[in-house]
């Protein structure tokens, strides 16, 4: 039998649950909200604009995929096309 880390998904769902909370306090305390649905379209744009930007290192990538949902979530629920 080979060698096998059991659990990754496990790992990675603590993973995004730790970047989301630290990206929504960011959030938070960026923009002056107390949660997602306080948002203004000027404050998604900002965060459009940051996702933009190159990776400097591999854990940006958590927060990233974080931002992506968040925006997207917004968008959504408040019926604005994507993009």
């Amino acid at each position: 039998m080979a060698f096998e880390v059991s659990k990754v998904g496990k790992l990675a769902d603590q993973l995004e649950s730790m970047a989301y909370d630290w990206v929504l306090e960011d959030i938070n305390v960026s923009f002056g909200v107390t949660s997602e649905e306080e948002m203004t379209r000027e404050n998604v744009a900002e965060i459009e604009e940051y996702l933009k930007a190159p990776f400097t290192n591999y854990a940006e990538g958590y927060c990233r995929s974080v931002l992506t949902t968040i925006v997207n979530n917004w968008l959504e629920v408040n019926e604005i096309p994507y993009g």
